[in-house]
């Protein structure tokens, strides 16, 4: 079926080309080859399946690969402890020493039959340590290849600008943010 719409999509960019160019050609005979308002709603057409190929190969690249989900933050945010949540299982060592994730884990389940990929990823920080700019180069390359990002934050702690500055980086339209250690906080 999928060939079947790629050819009838190459058989209207032909006709459309054909029509273009003796349209060219037969300009200075004073001849009308195609009526502009068919050309026009025959591109139109081709836009429109076009669209619908591209958004229907997103949706197909997830059944067939996964829907993946970025857990990013600070250091010591809580994505390692929430991994292992969401999995049902320690993956990812969880210590109270900020930076102890220095490479991504991922860890998958199957969601009403759609398999979920979570990517634990090292805290987005400066940092001068070598081994850690690795680990925090690999978390943007992680964020930017997901089709969801869980960003976590330490709700007991405040802000700090390099924080702010951080989530203004953010894709509107795929974070959720999550407020984490909401038990520390004291009233």
């Amino acid at each position: 079926q999928l060939s079947n719409e790629f050819e009838a999509l190459e058989n209207d960019i032909t006709w459309c080309l054909a029509h273009i160019e003796a349209s060219i050609d037969f300009s200075t005979e004073g001849i009308d080859v195609v009526d502009n308002n068919v050309l026009i709603s025959r591109l139109q057409n081709i836009l429109n399946n076009t669209e619908k190929l591209l958004s229907g190969y997103k949706s197909g690249q997830i059944l067939r690969d996964g829907f993946y989900v970025a857990l990013v933050g600070k250091p010591n945010a809580g994505k390692s402890s929430l991994l292992n949540l969401l999995l049902g299982e320690e993956k990812a060592i969880v210590t109270h020493i900020p930076g102890t994730t220095r490479d991504v884990i991922e860890g998958a389940i199957l969601l009403n039959g759609c398999r979920v990929v979570f990517s634990d990823t090292a805290g987005l920080r400066q940092s001068a340590d070598l081994v850690e700019q690795i680990g925090i180069q690999r978390s943007y390359e992680v964020l930017d290849k997901s089709d969801l990002i869980f960003y976590i934050f330490d709700s007991s702690a405040p802000m700090d600008q390099e924080e702010l500055d951080l989530i203004k980086q953010l894709p509107i339209g795929k974070t959720i943010f999550i407020a984490n250690k909401t038990e520390l906080i004291e009233d």
